[in-house]
């Protein structure tokens, strides 16, 4: 959470307990944090001041910002999307602060020119989507472009099975696509197979973090990640 905040808010005022409020306040939850921070900025919570972010309120103001009181303002957009547009949203949710679009159509089953197509038109007409690049994976197999799902209530999120199930197909789709290059993945992968009930394969890749990562590798792509979530 610290270097989220830190690369978005390069040379911030904020002070050290900001982070673990944004946090706590969310549960660590990126599309929530994401939207917990532009409430900040929009109410002035968070502003600039002589060229530094610095924090306007107390980090007492800032934990009572629910995100149940966020749910609810997403609630009434989300609302005005078609059916598949808010399952995609509700996919992108699962994937993680940011996504593959290609992995998101396979967890759906869908086109991954119809995904593409969707995830644009919410990047540029919704607040649910930002897009922030192009990722090519090791086996060729490259994905249309990532994107950061910026909110998504959590009422709204599929039946339980479906999330499980959406992990697992998202962990499978990682793996196919980063061949035998996954150790540069492997958190994610053990997150999905875990989330997704795929226990043993998660485990692999537990057992790959603690026992042989290539030194940096895992650290310049989260560094990478991060990078393109900030702000330009």
């Amino acid at each position: 959470m610290a270097e989220y905040v830190d690369r978005r808010f390069v040379g911030h005022a904020f002070p050290n307990e900001l982070a673990g409020t944004l946090y706590r306040t969310t549960g660590g939850n990126p599309l929530f944090v994401v939207t917990l921070i532009e409430d900040l900025e929009s109410r002035q919570m968070i502003r600039p001041v002589d060229g530094r972010w610095e924090l306007a309120s107390t980090v007492d103001e800032v934990a009572s910002r629910r995100p149940d009181s966020i749910r609810r303002l997403l609630d009434v957009q989300l609302d005005r999307l078609g059916v598949v547009e808010q399952r995609i949203v509700e996919a992108a949710s699962v994937a993680g602060a940011t996504f593959a679009v290609g992995a998101v159509a396979h967890a759906l089953e869908m086109p991954v020119e119809t995904v593409d197509a969707s995830c644009e038109t919410l990047a540029n007409e919704h607040p649910f989507l930002r897009f922030v690049g192009t990722e090519t994976w090791p086996t060729a197999r490259s994905s249309p472009g990532t994107a950061s799902p910026r909110a998504l209530p959590a009422r709204r999120l599929a039946r339980t099975s479906h999330v499980r199930l959406w992990h697992r197909r998202i962990g499978e789709r990682l793996e196919a696509g980063y061949g035998s290059q996954t150790d540069s993945v492997a958190s994610e992968l053990a997150e999905h197979f875990d989330e997704g009930h795929a226990f043993s394969r998660a485990a692999h890749y537990r057992r790959s973090l603690a026992n042989a990562r290539p030194a940096g590798t895992e650290a310049t792509r989260r560094s990478a990640t991060s990078s393109a979530l900030a702000r330009s």
